[in-house]
């Protein structure tokens, strides 16, 4: 199993599934389950679609984490001959994973090993966000993201409900009740906002280099890539023609020979 030991990355990982649960778990009490006693809205149902959400984020977020991005076996080459450097370092070749490197390769010293295709390395998900799971760390943001917007949406509905239920027992209760529900909402609103804002910017950074058959590292470096049609790179990175699998964290089968070719030029 690929899992990176790094307590920086696992702190992070730790802090993400506080704050999915922290924060579901204060929209749930302080929302739902008090509109639900009011039978404003189904409780029940409104905390499955709550849960399905939090379950897809938090699965795709394992799936991101230990999902080999696309390490290339080490010690697979042997050193290049003394014609094949360049600038007095071998070119396309990794002194540290004694490995020829492929195109659009680059190591992390975070994981110790070179990745394909590899984006950037990502301490909430403590991997490398690279060939085989970018799909997976699209998703959960996706999965993130909409459980923000549930937030709002429950959240918004418990404020705005005692404008139009003045007589309402949930709205006659004690201050010192109200001030404390106040309190847990607004906190709620700021955390899933952040949160929310945060993911969102990633997310669209991350469909950007999708779409363009670019990486973070690509454009820091100003790689030339190779261009190509929008539907040929979400297939790759999705794992074939849209269908329902677009949006299950499944694994993108690796070919032994996917992104091997080794840049001449």
């Amino acid at each position: 199993m690929w899992f990176i030991k790094d307590g920086a990355g696992i702190a992070c990982v730790v802090l993400t599934y506080l704050i999915m649960t922290g924060v579901s778990s204060l929209v749930i009490k302080v929302a739902i389950l008090q509109l639900d006693e009011e039978e404003y809205i189904n409780g029940p149902i409104c905390i499955c679609f709550y849960y399905f959400f939090l379950f897809l984020a938090g699965f795709s977020h394992l799936k991101a984490m230990l999902t080999d991005p696309g390490s290339v076996p080490l010690n697979s080459a042997e050193l290049p001959k003394v014609n094949e450097y360049k600038d007095g370092k071998p070119k396309f070749y990794c002194l540290r994973c004694r490995c020829n490197k492929p195109s659009r390769c680059h190591h992390c010293s975070t994981c110790g090993r070179c990745i394909m295709k590899m984006d950037h390395h990502c301490p909430w998900v403590n991997n490398c966000v690279g060939h085989y799971n970018q799909k997976h760390f699209v998703l959960f943001l996706l999965y993130i993201e909409l459980s923000c917007i549930y937030s709002f949406i429950m959240l918004g509905m418990r404020a705005s409900y005692c404008f139009s239920h003045e007589k309402a027992e949930l709205c006659l209760r004690p201050r010192q009740e109200v001030s404390f529900d106040l309190f847990i909402g607004v906190l709620s609103f700021f955390m899933a906002g952040i949160f929310g804002l945060f993911v969102g910017v990633m997310m669209q950074d991350q469909l950007t280099c999708i779409i363009n058959n670019t990486s973070g590292i690509d454009e820091l470096k100003k790689t030339l890539v190779e261009k190509r049609p929008v539907k040929v790179n979400l297939e790759e990175t999705f794992g074939g023609p849209f269908g329902i699998l677009w949006f299950i964290p499944t694994s993108l089968k690796r070919q032994s020979n996917d992104m091997v070719e080794i840049e001449l030029t």
